[in-house]
């Protein structure tokens, strides 16, 4: 027995597969849409979340810092650090002094500043909190 041959008219391939394309076509269509959808749903509720956790941490960092400004405001050296007037300098000894400062050539100014009792008592909390660093520098001016 002779084995049995199948052709393919390729004008019914064709026919077929032009019927089938609009629906293949469409059903992608709507397959990426779906895709679309979910992935802006997925990356909005992440980006939601994302600055929900941004707005309590800064919430909570500028929390700590209000208290720790509370807690160096009670402070007695502070208080009078702060209560003490500065006396008023001219101008151009003010731009003299800024620049002595900021070379740091003057070591009696720096002195003045520095080491002061408020200045001591700040030392050991600006190495805990960097931040304090510059309040324990301004603060311990007045007290000079």
């Amino acid at each position: 027995m002779a084995k049995q041959r199948y052709t393919l008219d390729t004008r019914v391939l064709t026919a077929f597969f032009f019927a089938a394309m609009p629906f293949v076509a469409f059903g992608s269509f709507i397959v990426v849409n779906q895709a679309k959808n979910q992935l802006r749903e997925s990356v909005g509720v992440s980006l939601e979340q994302r600055a929900v956790q941004t707005k309590l941490a800064l919430e909570q960092y500028v929390g700590e810092q209000v208290v720790q400004l509370r807690v160096l405001a009670l402070d007695p050296d502070v208080q009078r650090a702060l209560e003490a007037r500065a006396r008023p300098v001219p101008e151009a000894d003010a731009r003299q002094i800024e620049e002595a400062w900021t070379s740091g050539k003057d070591t009696k100014l720096n002195a003045s500043l520095l080491e002061s009792p408020l200045a001591a008592r700040l030392k050991p909390l600006g190495l805990v909190r960097p931040s304090v660093k510059r309040m324990a520098n301004a603060l311990a001016g007045p007290a000079a």
